[in-house]
């Protein structure tokens, strides 16, 4: 990639000039080369090309077809010597502007890198026996692998796919690398069989995604790539969604990572999917830095994303991660608060507030501590305290024997014990005074009632923190 962007205020893989012999111009001074000048594509569409803006359901299905079947005798090298190999090499050289270029070795590996393809491209069908290289593509319009079959290595490194991407019923028979690629259109990986690893590390899907039914029998990343010792620098961010994911159905059978995956607007989809026991999500202690926030435009609505986390929740219920169902337990908490009616949201609020869900150990004692304090310095602001408060109505020495009558921090003591008298009394101290002021009294039974709930939920906390199964 060159140093210096033509426009800083775009983005570096975005084309900025496509020049008159269809070579293409990248904002970081790549020059990517014309579809038509590839002899893989142009044996590709042999026949003529697709019109713009094709799709899976709506392109000419017999120029298609009259392609892929060059393309797959080709292929699996059945041209030699029939009348269709004259044919298919005429117009080869006669679209390669070259009387006596020869038809690319079907031993070699397939390589579309580097390539601008301007127009909508259809791979329906086609197969591809070897390793097959996409690696800094540009799709300027849609791109058709439906039903399409690779053998070998299919390597998308930093492809960029403008219009649909369709890889609808794909078959990968061997890795398949996606690594930093982005998907600007929609992008659908519905039924594709990956026989082998899969990444997707730190791509970028802009629109909405599918992989539904879709089959992983290898290892899965859709994390962050880093460098692991091969050429490749660090990516700049990890993979993000910036739309839906609809992974519904999919089935995963070997170790899948979505560590530091960001989902921006929606909750992913994994209704009725089968993930491997070893799968990873993001769980940041602020999850708006992975996940999306509840109330926003144009993200997913609070009733689907509490669905959506739900499913994750008992995933990693079955799975025996317990910090990671903790984590997918307050989103669906925090789901029902924005769901709750107004009357039960306070209860929602202060479930968070004193103790994160049940989650924190801390919180429940920073609060019964506060209340402690604050009933201690209730009692001395109270004047009438210091009247009804003398140390032999309690049957208990606060001063420990160590205090003169006099002391300063003889009434302070007693206040304190009061408090903590209050706020725990099974702690068996028992009230240090009988006849208090009625606005003691209630002081005191809210301390008791606040202590026995902040008690439950440091219980709580203890148990979610600590819990093995």
């Amino acid at each position: 990639m060159a140093e210096k962007l033509t426009d800083p205020n775009k983005p570096a893989h975005e084309i900025i000039e496509v020049l008159e012999d269809g070579d293409a111009i990248r904002n970081d001074g790549v020059r990517l080369t014309a579809a038509n000048k590839n002899p893989w594509y142009v044996l590709a569409t042999i026949y003529g090309e697709q019109e713009e803006g094709a799709t899976g359901l709506d392109h000419d299905e017999v120029l298609a077809e009259k392609n892929r079947a060059a393309w797959n005798r080709w292929n699996g090298g059945s041209l030699q010597a029939t009348s269709i190999e004259v044919e298919i090499t005429n117009l080869f050289r006669s679209r390669m502007g070259d009387k006596t270029a020869e038809l690319p070795s079907s031993r070699k590996k397939i390589d579309f890198s580097k390539v601008y393809f301007p127009t909508s491209v259809c791979f329906i069908g086609f197969f591809f026996g070897r390793d097959c290289e996409f690696i800094e593509a540009h799709f300027a319009k849609n791109v058709l692998f439906n039903s399409t079959s690779i053998a070998g290595n299919a390597l998308f490194f930093e492809a960029t796919f403008q219009g649909l991407a369709d890889f609808r019923d794909a078959k990968f028979g061997s890795a398949a690398n996606f690594r930093s690629a982005s998907f600007k259109g929609v992008s659908l990986f519905d039924s594709v069989v990956f026989e082998s690893n899969v990444c997707f590390q730190s791509a970028t899907f802009h629109s909405g995604t599918g992989f539904t039914k879709t089959v992983f029998n290898g290892e899965t990343q859709f994390d962050w790539y880093g460098n692991d010792g091969f050429e490749f620098e660090k990516a700049s961010h990890a993979v993000r969604f910036f739309s839906e994911a609809n992974f519904d159905s999919a089935k995963f059978n070997a170790k899948t990572r979505f560590t530091d995956a960001q989902f921006l607007t929606h909750v992913p989809e994994f209704h009725a999917a089968e993930l491997y026991d070893d799968t990873v999500f993001p769980t940041p202690d602020k999850y708006t830095d992975n996940w999306p926030k509840l109330n926003d435009d144009d993200v997913m609505p609070a009733a689907e994303q509490k669905r959506a986390y739900n499913r994750l929740r008992l995933f990693m219920n079955k799975s025996l991660q317990i910090d990671e169902e903790q984590f997918f337990h307050r989103q669906e908490m925090r789901c029902k608060t924005v769901l709750a009616s107004w009357y039960h949201k306070p209860f929602y609020w202060l479930y968070a507030l004193l103790s994160d869900y049940g989650n924190s150990v801390w919180r429940p004692l920073f609060w019964m501590f506060f209340v402690m304090l604050s009933g201690a310095l209730f009692m001395l602001w109270w004047q009438e305290a210091f009247t009804f408060l003398p140390k032999e109505s309690s049957g208990f020495d606060w001063t420990l024997g160590l205090l003169g009558e006099d002391d300063p921090w003889v009434k302070p003591r007693q206040a304190a014990g009061w408090s903590i008298s209050n706020t725990l009394p099974f702690l068996g101290f028992g009230k240090l005074a009988k006849e208090l002021a009625w606005p003691l009294k209630v002081a005191g039974g809210v301390q008791t009632l606040l202590g026995y709930v902040l008690l439950f939920f440091f219980g709580l906390g203890l148990r979610n923190r600590f819990r093995l199964r």
